[in-house]
């Protein structure tokens, strides 16, 4: 017990669950995992992208409402990662834990480009997306994992992008890649494309390897890159302002730099510490100087993951949503 005679989380569990998708979205979802356990709650993973493979979505609900509320678990909140998966036809699962008592808390990964509504489903949301944060949602920024120890590979590739290449993405990675082509870097685009992408398949040095990328191997392809390319999407009028969890990954890491388009919020936390363009023009200057100056980089590179490690891990970010728990449960 807290000294105000609250719960504490030596005393009670928090049920973590994940989204559907295997990639992406359970980065965060096992980032919490770690940063709650580290903070030293007592935490139940459920992992619905794993899960689906054995129930059906009307199964999955019941079993994760029957978790929740078996009291030989010990379960006193439920934490949602993303929250994409329980939205719509499938809100009945968080109603009906909200509804019997059970807090229930939103970490929103995809905000602002997809809001899953279900205002008043959740006892408490979170947004990763500094632009909505308001009264109905407290700003809790995305983070990374402690970085795992890597060999010093040597380099393999000058540039690489891993992730998803959404539509507003495209434009931008294709214009990179013909400006690598022409200028002989090698560029590897690693990850998902929603629909075929043409133009970039016979090219010498640039190629284009689709599919999902597991955890090890993301760690791998930045560490044995000079650079890390990160492309914030476009919101259209919403200007989103928040980093993206591959920001914080690259300079935790220690290994490549970052280069990255412009957004407020990376700027006011990494200063000069990463290197920023703002249109192809400005990319081509960026980039070279990054190639050209491997003592700049390396400076560049050792400022980011300092700024990382000292502040923007998910044991941070766990600290945080424990804080705002403890509130619900004592409330």
């Amino acid at each position: 017990m807290t000294e105000d005679g609250g719960m504490s989380f030596q005393d009670g569990t928090i049920m973590l669950v994940a989204d559907a998708a295997p990639f992406s979205t359970r980065d965060v979802w096992e980032g919490y995992l770690e940063g709650l356990t580290e903070a030293g709650a007592n935490v139940l993973p459920y992992p619905t992208f794993s899960i689906l493979e054995l129930l059906s979505p009307n199964l999955l609900g019941s079993d994760l409402i029957g978790k929740a509320m078996d009291i030989r678990n010990g379960v006193h909140a439920v934490v949602f990662i993303s929250g994409m998966y329980f939205r719509e036809t499938r809100s009945w699962v968080v109603e009906s834990l909200t509804r019997r008592g059970m807090p229930t808390i939103l970490i929103a990964t995809d905000d602002p480009y997809e809001d899953i509504g279900m205002r008043d489903c959740y006892s408490t949301r979170f947004t990763n997306e500094l632009s909505c944060a308001n009264g109905q949602a407290a700003y809790l920024p995305t983070a990374t994992l402690f970085p795992p120890a890597l060999d010093d590979d040597p380099w393999v590739r000058d540039l690489v992008f891993v992730g998803t290449v959404f539509e507003d993405r495209w434009e931008w990675i294709r214009q990179i890649a013909m400006y690598c082509e022409l200028n002989e870097h090698r560029f590897d685009i690693f990850g998902h494309f929603p629909t075929m992408r043409d133009g970039l398949q016979d090219l010498e040095y640039v190629r284009v390897i689709p599919g999902t990328v597991s955890a090890e191997q993301k760690w791998s392809l930045y560490s044995q890159s000079r650079l890390v390319l990160n492309i914030f999407r476009d919101a259209g009028e919403k200007r989103p302002q928040s980093a993206s969890p591959r920001v914080y990954e690259v300079a935790g890491l220690g290994r490549p730099a970052l280069i990255s388009n412009r957004r407020d919020e990376v700027e006011q936390i990494f200063g000069d510490a990463i290197y920023l363009f703002d249109d192809i023009e400005s990319f081509g200057e960026v980039f070279e100087e990054a190639i050209e100056s491997d003592a700049e980089r390396q400076q560049k590179v050792r400022q980011a993951q300092e700024i990382v490690l000292q502040g923007h891990l998910y044991q941070h970010r766990a600290s945080t949503l424990l804080g705002e728990i403890q509130k619900l449960l004592t409330d």
